[in-house]
């Protein structure tokens, strides 16, 4: 065992003969009898720990003897194992609460040596300023969860290398390591994982949700439009052959034959032109609401759209 064990020990030692004399304690097992004993089983093992050079779980059985029977001499070993694992935040806060809760009962020497501990474990503290882009994520520091963003004040960081994380629920952690010196201020900004974002969220879905409805309705707008067009210049020359037919001399059969023919034409220019006429209209709507991209996913692999014309009907079928 090296000098400082020893030390820790003997007060380790002191502290366990002590645990149910302070008035302190006296409190606590009136309000939970029984519970002296039981911290007294969790400081021993918090001491065979110790002197085993485990320190984490010496921290744990030390922690749970607090816990189990409350008394002030407690946090100074808490506070001395703290600052062996370099968790110098810890340590301060555990060496102030010693000396807040010991009150007068704490000799003066005493008190002087952990003021002089408290202010050097100061000057291993730093202080970080905690950015997150997103409300209500659960802010981390070296995996233990600190708050929630965004924080009200800055984190006090141990000196070394700290790993700042943000989480939204049901997403991973977004990390940022950041190398701390003691007495420093520093500034962390950190973009949580699955937050919204209005201009990247419109490109993914461009992407991963093919064209929207207003390219495929200005396509059929515009192929509607050709058509419109094509099918109006041959009704226009059927019915001129129709007229032409009448001022000269031919047979009936001949006569209907160009008058159906330029009939049906008509129509479908007149139906066409509809058609055209409700595309444009929604494409135009959908420009205007700024929607890019359909309610649900489309069926198929591929988004077509096809115009079927027949006689004397009209019909366009796609998926949007």
């Amino acid at each position: 065992m090296n000098t400082r064990q020893l030390s820790v020990a003997v007060t380790f030692t002191l502290l366990v003969t002590s645990m149910s004399s302070s008035p302190q304690q006296a409190r606590a097992q009136r309000h939970a009898p029984g519970n002296v004993e039981a911290g007294r089983s969790h400081f021993d093992r918090g001491v065979d720990y110790y002197r085993d050079g485990n320190i984490n779980a010496a921290l744990i059985e030390f922690k749970r003897a607090y816990d189990a029977a409350p008394n002030y001499r407690v946090l100074y070993n808490l506070g001395q194992v703290a600052n062996a694992l370099n968790d110098y935040v810890e340590a301060q806060r555990y060496f102030q609460r010693y000396l807040q809760d010991g009150g007068a009962e704490i000799d003066p020497e005493r008190r002087a040596e952990v003021n002089a501990l408290i202010t050097k474990l100061g000057g291993r503290i730093a202080s970080v300023t905690v950015i997150c882009n997103v409300e209500g994520a659960q802010i981390y520091v070296d995996d233990v969860p600190v708050g929630v963003s965004p924080l009200t004040e800055p984190l006090r960081v141990s000196a070394g290398s700290r790993r700042i994380a943000a989480a939204v629920s049901g997403k991973p952690r977004s990390t940022r390591v950041v190398e701390a010196v003691g007495g420093e201020r520093l500034t962390v900004e950190i973009e949580a994982v699955g937050a919204a974002h209005p201009a990247a969220t419109h490109a993914e879905a461009s992407q991963s949700g093919g064209p929207g409805p207003v390219l495929w309705l200005g396509i059929a707008t515009g192929a509607l439009a050709v058509g419109t067009a094509v099918v109006g210049i041959l009704a226009a020359q059927d019915s001129s052959k129709f007229h032409d037919a009448l001022n000269r001399s031919t047979t009936s059969g001949e006569i209907n034959r160009l008058h159906d023919r330029a009939a049906t034409k008509a129509v479908l220019t007149d139906i066409l032109l509809g058609a055209t006429a409700i595309t444009g209209g929604l494409t135009i709507f959908f420009a205007l609401t700024g929607s890019s991209k359909p309610d649900k996913p489309p069926a198929a692999a591929e988004q077509r759209a096809r115009l079927n014309v027949g006689l004397g009907s009209l019909e366009v079928s796609g998926q949007f």
